[in-house]
């Protein structure tokens, strides 16, 4: 059944042409200006016609009588609007309600002079730039706390949908589980927090995607991208990340009916956790890691640092421990005998030469053992992904992790790192939620509208009274049956109000009596 038609709002738009627009990009500017000029004109027809629409045909005129006539300004998407607003006076059983009953059909808050429609603008854009850049890009219509404030309130939402998904919000083509393999590709990154020079809070990020594909369907170009990719992202524990996004890739990809699952990462311990809730999958561990870890212990040793980067690729990880242990050996050696040369010296300006020297040496082995212990904790991901040659395409075959290293940059970093950016636990982990949202590409603008007023309650306008026919002593006589209203009774109240008085009438009832009735 079609909506009744209440209005059709008409404008004219006009624009003169001059020589000097006899250009592309003046002739574009002139035309959105004026565009804008009659989107306004007709916003506030619009509003004038509702208003009449309201006050004449669905106003209870016995019980709410026009009291004033009053003027609004907007702020909405085309720009400011000036708008006039009829006011009523309401009396039930003598309580008193002044309202406008344009605002109430609307939506429009007590005190709101801005559009969600502004506000979901100025969150979009703050993706991208600071609230104050996406104030001045708005031509300072919204200020950057109001931004600040809805985009808190839009990534509370995002987060509130991804523990409640249903399915209907997704516009994604995920491949949910039908594919036999899946890569799941996880990193995190720290970011500077207020209160204090050295704060600072890791943000996780995961992806999920089944595989690669051409990036350009025609031509010749050989460009790969990821293929049904998905991103979530959080501010926590390792142990709660993993398990907030095993349920999110669960859901979407129904990754528990998946083969094989490759888990890629840089040899964070909280990535191979991975492997407890996937326990058929295999971890890879990201080789470029690895070897910039190699190179920087044999920048000097060419030679030794090609012979290694060999043993790795023929998977004999335990001579690759002992030959670094050989260099582990050779730094011990020379702490000793600079510790004995020191001793049998005099001078104190070889003494202290001796001593720096075993101060260097020192660091070394601090950051070999390190690298000892970085090999064996990932021993089993340096090849893991040679458990499904012959089952993989050769395109899939990848041993780095660069899928999530340009995740973690164009997503994140890109706007919450950089001089001058601090965060508040709050908006870091709502600003995380916008830009996976985004970056997932699942919701339109109005989506984000409705995600924004998720937890909101629809103003109503009020109905008409029932009407009751009673007939007495032959005649009839009509009665307006008085509306019930239903809430909540606050806890503390003061007894000479309103609801004391209630609170202390219903502490007299007898319930045993009430339970006996």
């Amino acid at each position: 059944m079609n909506s009744p038609i209440i209005a059709k709002i008409e404008t004219f738009v006009e624009i003169e042409i001059t020589e000097s627009d006899l250009n592309i990009n003046q002739l574009d500017d002139k035309i959105y200006r004026a565009s804008r000029k009659a989107g306004q004109e007709i916003f506030k027809k619009s509003l004038e016609e509702i208003n009449n629409y309201v006050i004449n045909k669905k106003r209870d005129k016995d019980v709410a009588k026009v009291h004033s006539h009053k003027t609004g300004k907007l702020g909405t998407m085309v720009g400011d609007i000036n708008y006039r607003y009829t006011q009523v006076r309401e009396e039930i059983t003598k309580e008193v309600n002044y309202y406008s009953p344009l605002k109430r059909v609307l939506n429009i808050l007590p005190h709101q002079q801005i559009t969600d429609g502004l506000k979901i603008q100025g969150v979009l854009s703050s993706s991208i730039v600071s609230y104050r850049a996406a104030s001045e890009n708005l031509l300072h219509r919204i200020s950057h706390s109001t931004i600040r404030n809805s985009a808190l309130e839009v990534g509370k939402n995002l987060k509130k949908q991804e523990e409640e998904y249903t399915g209907e919000n997704v516009k994604s083509n995920l491949f949910r589980g039908k594919g036999s393999q899946a890569f799941i590709e996880a990193d995190g990154i720290y970011i500077p927090m207020q209160g204090g020079k050295d704060k600072k809070s890791e943000v996780k990020l995961a992806i999920c995607y089944s595989g690669r594909e051409n990036r350009y369907k025609q031509g010749s170009s050989g460009q790969k991208h990821l293929k049904d990719k998905i991103v979530y992202g959080d501010i926590c524990k390792s142990e709660d990340f993993i398990e907030k996004a095993s349920v999110f890739f669960n859901y979407f990809c129904s990754l528990m009916s998946v083969l094989y699952i490759l888990i890629l990462g840089d040899g964070a311990t909280w990535i191979k956790d991975f492997l407890c809730v996937y326990s058929r999958g295999v971890y890879q561990l990201d080789r470029f890691h690895l070897l910039r870890k190699l190179r920087s212990h044999f920048s000097r040793k060419k030679d030794v640092y090609d012979e290694i980067k060999k043993l790795i690729e023929e998977n004999r990880i335990n001579e690759v421990v002992l030959k670094i242990q050989k260099t582990l050996s050779f730094f011990e050696e020379k702490i000793v005998e600079y510790e004995f040369k020191g001793r049998l010296e005099d001078r104190k300006d070889e003494h202290k030469s001796y001593k720096k020297r075993i101060d260097f040496y020192r660091r070394r082995i601090k950051k070999v053992k390190e690298l000892i212990s970085y090999i064996e904790n990932n021993k089993e991901g340096i090849n893991g992904i040679d458990a499904y040659k012959g089952i993989f395409e050769d395109c899939d075959l990848i041993i780095g992790s660069g899928g999530i290293e340009n995740q973690v940059k164009n997503t994140i970093a890109r706007r919450m790192k950089g001089q001058g950016k601090c965060w508040k636990n709050e908006g870091a982990r709502a600003m995380v939620k916008i830009l996976t949202s985004i970056n997932n590409g699942w919701y339109s603008f109005e989506d984000y509208l409705n995600i924004f007023s998720l937890n909101r309650k629809p103003l109503e306008l009020p109905k008409k009274l029932k009407e009751k026919i009673v007939i007495s002593k032959g005649r009839k006589e009509t009665y307006q049956m008085e509306q019930i209203y239903k809430g909540t009774i606050p806890c503390f109240a003061p007894s000479s109000s309103p609801t004391g008085y209630l609170k202390k009438e219903l502490s007299d009832i007898d319930y045993m009596d009430v339970l006996h009735i």
